[in-house]
């Protein structure tokens, strides 16, 4: 297991850039909406997806927001299952049609990622042709190797599934005033609808952790380096 020290907190308001990772289906639609306001004055540099932790120039200092790569698996396939609505309407690819077309739940496409012959192909096709599932953590990341050789650069790291207790930890450590909060609104947050399927078998969950192996671990450092402070 590689060595880490904790960053230290600033004594004062840096003007240098900071840069905001948007790690998809991680609460990165919320965090922009709450930091949006102060980004100007206080060189809050909010980036889009396609930014990544090697984008940032060695020096500066760079946060952002994960989640456990199972609940990522389940919140990506919603997602674009339902084309980004209601917040957003991305329309499917030919490719991504064809995917929900054969697996139209979370739980079919987990569970066929295991099995032989076309369905099995076609599942692992799907993973790499639907937009969010085929965006890793590693993708923004890379690997516990590169993120711990980042370690100084790294200003904060929340976690979606403690996203109000983790930004009020950030508002802090940005200096943003208490009038900086996150959004009440399903919409403007991008959260999927309370009756959406998330549901996963065993088989299912044991697949998801093989194909995302690299991120689960990935994943499990990062909580070394920000444990939870409760």
């Amino acid at each position: 297991m590689l060595a880490f020290h904790p960053a230290v907190e600033p004594t004062s308001i840096e003007m240098t850039p900071r840069h905001f990772l948007h790690v998809s289906k991680s609460g990165g639609s919320a965090l922009k909406h709450a930091l949006g306001p102060y980004a100007r004055s206080l060189n809050l540099l909010l980036h889009p997806h396609k930014v990544r932790l090697r984008d940032i120039p060695d020096g500066q200092q760079a946060f952002f927001f994960v989640r456990s790569p199972l609940e990522r698996f389940v919140s990506g396939f919603l997602s674009r299952q339902r084309q980004g609505r209601p917040r957003y309407y991305y329309p499917w690819t030919a490719e991504e049609h064809a995917a929900f077309t054969r697996f139209p739940s979370v739980n079919d496409l987990a569970e066929a990622l295991s099995a032989t012959g076309p369905q099995g192909a076609h599942a692992r096709q799907a993973m790499e042709q639907i937009r969010h599932l085929a965006r890793p953590l590693t993708l923004w990341l890379e690997d516990e190797q590169y993120l711990h050789l980042r370690r100084s650069d790294i200003l904060f790291v929340g976690f979606q599934e403690r996203l109000e207790n983790d930004f009020f930890r950030l508002r802090e450590l940005l200096g943003l005033p208490e009038a900086a909060v996150l959004p009440t609104d399903d919409v403007v947050a991008h959260r999927a609808p309370s009756n959406s399927n998330r549901l996963l078998s065993k088989h299912a969950e044991a697949n998801v952790h093989r194909w995302y192996e690299a991120d689960f671990h990935l994943y499990d450092y990062c909580r070394e380096m920000f444990p939870d402070s409760e």
